[in-house]
């Protein structure tokens, strides 16, 4: 599991995650270079050229939570997002991914890990107006 706390409304967070087609502008732009959704299933390709398909399995808006399950890549690779409030203008992103064979489970993680800053700052930039930056980059700016 990756967790990641957001300086921004849950639910601002939310309208993107929940966006599954739009995982190359909203969520992860240049780690994921394109992504569509039709007919239940949302195409990714990955700025190293890995191309996937995910069977998108859940959109909870009650739980702000996505359930998507990677097709032909493992034995078995279901995942989620979710957006969970922790006050007004703050919250947190939570990724839980569940991968066999076990020796897969590395190569995603590192995906993950390489994803998580990018989505981090993606999603506070696209909640905020022009010009908001991160506390921390105030504070050292």
């Amino acid at each position: 599991m990756r967790k990641v706390a957001l300086q921004a409304d849950a639910e601002a967070i939310w309208s993107a995650v929940k966006d599954v087609g739009a995982v190359a502008t909203k969520l992860a732009p240049g780690v994921v270079t394109q992504s569509s959704f039709e007919n239940g299933m949302r195409h990714v390709t990955f700025a190293n050229g890995l191309m996937i398909e995910e069977l998108i399995v859940s959109v909870d808006d009650s739980a702000r939570r996505v359930v998507y399950a990677v097709q032909g890549r493992a034995k078995h690779h279901q995942a989620s997002m979710q957006v969970i409030s922790d006050g007004p203008g703050k919250c947190h992103f939570a990724w839980i991914t569940d991968v066999l064979p076990d020796e897969a489970a590395t190569r995603f993680a590192n995906m993950m890990d390489q994803a998580l800053p990018v989505i981090k700052r993606t999603l506070e930039s696209n909640a905020h107006p022009t010009g908001w930056q991160p506390k921390e980059s105030r504070e050292n700016g």
